[in-house]
């Protein structure tokens, strides 16, 4: 299958862009009222969840010769977890090695630089430190640091405290060491989303926000089909569940592989 430039336009005409607004405030023109409206040819791929992944997947498949359609229960790109997160471009200097989280964000943070260019959202290389306030924690850099070679992270460094200083006089003056991660990234989580879906509609995806999906159906054919919250059917030949923390309660609905999700809650301090 031909892969196409992601930033130009395919032969494929722009890809339409559906609301189910509530209350019905909405131009005519883009209120979703049935599927139809898609055309009657089932869907190569239907990805279920706008956020940062399914907006990422929209725009990769969207290179292909593929007709897809992008589903979400809210009304925007990345209205979920992914307006909510750190923004961090992390490069994996921690992560358990051997893991297929290790391989894919070691190599993801090498090719983030030039898609942020590419797609025009900002980015910015802050770079990290972990800074030890005894010997213990010392320790634990000195696992981290050999923890972040073997993920092939090598430009970390154990770095003194008054390097540490240096690089921030805010710090504890009770510090004895640091691991200095130089490419540790921050990125804007809004546009990226946005940035990623505008691609994919120039390619000819389709999008309709504000529909839950509930379940599959037909699961054992080669075309199955999705069921909404107001019992409207999609077809299609393949589903990208990315449906953020309720993909455990749509991979139910057909019997999905195991797999858990872990909601996990954080504080950052601005200063």
């Amino acid at each position: 299958m031909k892969r196409l430039n992601p930033l130009e336009h395919k032969i494929t005409p722009r890809g339409r862009v559906f609301y189910n607004w509530p209350g019905g405030h909405c131009n005519d023109p883009l209120v979703f009222k049935d599927p139809a409206q898609l055309g009657v040819e089932p869907y190569d791929i239907i990805i279920v969840g706008a956020g940062v992944v399914g907006s990422a997947l929209a725009y990769e498949l969207s290179q292909y010769d593929l007709r897809v359609l992008l589903l979400d229960k809210k009304y925007d790109v990345g209205e979920g977890t992914s307006k909510g997160n750190s923004a961090l471009i992390h490069v994996g200097f921690d992560e358990e090695p051997g893991s297929l989280e290790a391989e894919l964000v070691t190599q993801a943070s090498r090719v983030w630089p030039e898609l942020a260019g590419k797609l025009k959202v900002p980015l910015r290389e802050t770079g990290a430190l972990l800074a030890a306030l005894d010997n213990e924690q010392a320790a634990q850099l000195e696992k981290l640091y050999r923890k972040s070679l073997t993920n092939g992270v090598d430009d970390v460094e154990i770095v003194s405290a008054d390097h540490l200083h240096r690089l921030e006089p805010n710090l504890s003056p009770h510090v004895l060491c640091g691991l200095l991660v130089p490419r540790e990234s921050v990125v804007d989580p809004f546009t990226v989303s946005i940035a990623y879906c505008e691609v994919a509609v120039a390619n000819g995806v389709d999008v309709v926000f504000g529909v839950g999906v509930l379940s599959v159906e037909d699961t054992m054919k080669t075309i199955m089909k999705l069921v909404d919250e107001s019992g409207h059917r999609f077809p299609t030949r393949v589903v990208a569940n990315v449906a953020g923390l309720g993909s455990r309660k749509l991979a139910d609905s057909y019997r999905g592989e195991h797999f858990d999700i872990n909601p996990r809650r954080g504080q950052f301090l601005i200063y």
